[in-house]
């Protein structure tokens, strides 16, 4: 997400290339789903926001990346 600049969501983490298992393993996590958000400044990526794995195990939803995507693109 910090080298496309868009949002994305991930509900099966498994099937994606992108995902490390090593941090699940070395933090005894276990990732489902992913939100990841770039904060931007300036159009320039900064950072990124992710939210893991709802508390009910549903997946996320476009209206979640919405409202977090107009969070992390407030001026600095």
């Amino acid at each position: 997400m910090a080298q496309s600049g868009q949002a994305e969501i991930v509900n099966d983490v498994h099937g994606d290339l992108r995902w490390k298992r090593d941090v699940d393993k070395d933090t005894g996590m276990i990732t489902r789903s992913i939100l990841c958000v770039p904060m931007m400044s300036r159009d320039r990526v900064i950072g990124v926001i992710e939210a893991i794995n709802h508390r009910d195990g549903t997946p996320f939803r476009q209206s979640e990346s919405d409202l977090l995507v107009a969070f992390a693109d407030r001026p600095l």
